[in-house]
């Protein structure tokens, strides 16, 4: 199974998904989605998608190579041949799970504002929440058994909602 991948070849199937509908994402927007694929993609796979880890920083959960590689754009939209995205590799074809896990992830929370992703990443019981209760640390890792966990936790509870 091809996963994991660095979080740029993620960061540009996100923002090709987005761009089937027409639509553009900015840089929080874009966090938030990684962690959301992220967390789906352990939480089914019980395997990491990205190479890389999540950290809680206050605005929620960052992969601080994403936000180096972003922060030029602020609060404006990604342009679609931004120069990070147009150098990074695309998923291999014989990846079938993962780009079906972008289209979920996209129609799941690709209507929300980064903005509101980010509130529900700082809900309370979130990995992101507990990781900065529990920690000093100005950037605190956010291990991948709680993200995995907390995922896990909402499909079950989904499947009750059925």
């Amino acid at each position: 199974m091809p996963a994991p991948y660095t979080p740029i070849v993620i960061s540009k199937a996100l923002v090709e998904r987005a761009g089937m509908d027409d639509a553009r994402i900015d840089p929080l927007k874009l966090q938030k989605l990684l962690f959301f694929a992220h967390g789906w993609h352990l939480a089914i796979r019980s395997r990491p998608l990205l190479t890389e880890s999540f950290a809680a920083w206050e605005y929620g959960p960052v992969v601080p190579s994403i936000y180096r590689a972003f922060k030029i754009w602020g609060a404006h939209l990604i342009p679609r041949d931004d120069p990070d995205l147009s150098r990074a590799p695309d998923l291999p074809p014989e990846d079938n799970f993962v780009p079906l896990l972008i289209d979920r992830v996209w129609s799941q929370y690709g209507g929300l504002s980064g903005v509101q992703l980010s509130g529900m990443t700082h809900r309370a019981g979130t990995p992101w929440s507990r990781v900065r209760a529990s920690s000093s640390s100005v950037s605190p890792v956010i291990p991948n058994e709680q993200i995995r966990a907390h995922f896990r936790a909402l499909a079950r509870e989904r499947e009750n909602d059925e």
